[in-house]
């Protein structure tokens, strides 16, 4: 499987990619600002998403960007209780259904339309390893999900609750259990 291509969508139009996938009940035209700002204000997993856009915003300013992005990151890191490393690269679509306990390693790479839910690790095995996980389009991983190592999840996969991915996982697949296996 081939890494995913670098990014080239714009902030906006991965915050409307992002607000796809929560449910609204504003579903005139006229009313489409209200549905953004009850995602503003009232879903956290919205809000994280936002967050990581803007990082994403701050990094590219000349000289302090880093340093304002690393700012933006912390106070991230203590509202949501969430570690998402400013240097993985999360693509549009992205999905936090209950986005509190999540860790995301540096260099992780997320493809477009990923779901991931509570306490879910992705990242290196060891301090050492130089290559990261890399999470191709339309993943599903479910609550409590350890996914470590330089390996990949192919398109379209689903990872049930609490398993362990220690080896690459085959586009289409749902990997159960520790370590996870194929049902």
């Amino acid at each position: 499987m081939n890494n995913i291509p670098p990014k080239t969508d714009s902030f906006f139009s991965k915050l409307c990619a992002d607000s796809l996938h929560y449910p609204s009940s504003f579903k005139s035209s006229v009313l489409a600002p209200m549905h953004f700002l009850f995602l503003l204000l009232l879903v956290p997993g919205f809000q994280l998403g936002l967050s990581i856009r803007i990082q994403e915003v701050l990094g590219k300013i000349p000289l302090i960007g880093k340093l304002l992005r690393r700012i933006q990151w912390y106070i991230t890191t203590i509202f949501f209780g969430s570690d998402i490393d400013p240097n993985c690269s999360i693509d549009s679509g992205i999905y936090f259904p209950h986005p509190f306990g999540i860790v995301i390693g540096g260099g992780c790479v997320i493809g477009k339309n990923v779901c991931i839910n509570q306490n879910v690790t992705i990242g290196r095995r060891h301090p050492e390893e130089t290559e990261n996980p890399v999470i191709h389009s339309g993943v599903s991983i479910y609550a409590g999900v350890v996914i470590i190592g330089p390996i990949t999840i192919g398109e379209n996969a689903v990872i049930g609750a609490n398993a362990v991915v220690n080896k690459d996982v085959q586009t289409g697949a749902t990997m159960v259990g520790i370590p996870a296996r194929a049902i």
